[in-house]
């Protein structure tokens, strides 16, 4: 219930109640583009850094999804700030624990988005 709250809170200080958006559908080749909002597919990290495992299962995650916040309406570009208003936002989560203990979020500036590289066999 703490959950619900928070988000019913957040939903009514930023008055998103009657804000909607229509998401865009594009091609599966866009599936390694950073420059793209999705939900699902290839897994984005920088070649120095690892997949982050699960803290409790050790298992790989999955890609739950990648927000380009310039993408984005400008009313939700607006709720990020500004020093993270040209990144990339990757969510993932632990496809076994699936709990809040179970998930990440990488944020990606814009000069790092060219160095990304698409991991497409989770749980590999």
């Amino acid at each position: 219930m703490q959950v619900m709250k928070k988000y019913n809170d957040f939903v009514a200080k930023y008055n998103l109640l009657r804000k909607a958006s229509v998401p865009e559908i594009s091609e599966i080749e866009s599936d390694g583009n950073p420059r793209v909002s999705k939900f699902g597919g290839k897994f984005p990290y920088l070649p120095d850094e690892t997949i982050p495992e699960c803290t409790h299962c050790n298992q790989f995650p999955m890609m739950v999804a990648q927000l380009y916040v310039p993408s984005l309406p400008p009313f939700i570009q607006d709720l990020f700030p500004e020093s993270q208003r040209q990144s990339l936002i990757v969510l993932s989560i632990c496809p076994s624990c699936l709990g809040f203990n179970g998930y990440n979020v990488s944020v990606y500036s814009e000069d790092q988005l060219d160095q990304l590289i698409y991991h497409d066999d989770v749980g590999q």
